[in-house]
């Protein structure tokens, strides 16, 4: 009977130690983009954003045409 409740804790322990790793990693994550980004007060904060929209612009490459022709289509 006391094998359940061992299995119990062990279960609860790993759930909240996964929990807690998480948190973990994604505090350590926004400190190293605050810090980072402090770091470089002259970099644009849309960069990424302007990127991705340019190349949602642009026409595929004549040598990707065959990789899209058979996915479906966007609707703008």
């Amino acid at each position: 009977m006391f094998d359940v409740f061992r299995f119990a804790w062990f279960a609860v322990r790993t759930f909240l130690g996964l929990i807690a790793l998480v948190v973990t990693l994604y505090g350590a994550l926004w400190l190293f983009v605050k810090i980072d980004s402090t770091l470089r007060g002259d970099a644009d904060p849309d960069a990424a954003l302007r990127r991705v929209k340019l190349y949602n612009t642009h026409p595929p490459a004549p040598w990707r045409s065959r990789l899209y022709a058979y996915a479906p289509k966007a609707t703008p």
